[in-house]
């Protein structure tokens, strides 16, 4: 609707086309903005919180461990991103470079969410587990740092993959031939990294030895 009424409107009073639609596109995006901000704020401010208080405030202390690591509060910026996809057509003209490379942006920041919202709730079980399992010593450290590493890395590449507009599962074979080149340069921390997990694994050393 506003790439029709709004620009044969503002033709009628004299502007020209291209200013027109220059004018148009200007407002429609600053609108998007601002309804992002607002968005984004009234979650945070009445959803979040509420969320918050409930956690805090049932008898189950194991979800605290969700707060603590901020794991709602990045689920949180989902909101912003969302209403950018949504609005993407009216931002730029859909056929325009302009509209590939914020189609290409739009997508990044749902990965990057991703990758935060699933940190968030890896810190989260470790906090968990070691709640549960505190008195015996055990922890999963290591599979935690190990899943994170792993989704910090398979996060880079999809980010690589959308920006450059090539296949994620492309760049992952690449990135297979220089494993060769990586375990060799970084062997010692390689080694010592699978060591902690080993030991993690097995419970060969607890607090306290």
């Amino acid at each position: 609707m506003t790439e029709d009424i709004i620009p044969a409107y503002l033709q009628q009073i004299g502007l020209p086309e291209q200013a027109a639609k220059f004018i148009t596109y200007g407002a429609t995006m600053v609108l998007v903005f601002v309804l992002a901000l607002v968005a984004t704020w009234a979650v945070r401010r009445s959803l979040l919180r509420f969320i918050h208080h409930i956690v805090r405030g049932n008898r189950m202390h194991w979800d605290d461990a969700l707060v603590n690591n901020h794991f709602f509060q990045r689920l949180s910026w989902l909101v912003p991103v969302l209403i950018f996809h949504l609005a993407q057509d009216l931002l730029l003209p859909p056929d325009s470079q302009g509209a590939e490379i914020l189609r290409r942006l739009i997508t990044c920041g749902f990965v990057l969410v991703g990758i935060g919202t699933i940190n968030g709730l890896l810190g989260a079980i470790n906090d968990i587990y070691r709640e549960l399992h505190g008195k015996s010593g055990k922890t999963i450290r290591g599979y935690i740092d190990a899943a994170k590493i792993l989704v910090y890395v398979l996060g880079l590449i999809f980010l690589i993959g959308i920006l450059t507009d090539r296949s994620p599962w492309g760049l992952l074979s690449v990135m297979g031939g220089l494993t060769a080149v990586t375990m060799l340069v970084f062997r010692d921390s390689i080694l010592g990294f699978i060591a902690s997990i080993q030991l993690t694994g097995t419970d060969m050393v607890r607090v306290g030895d």
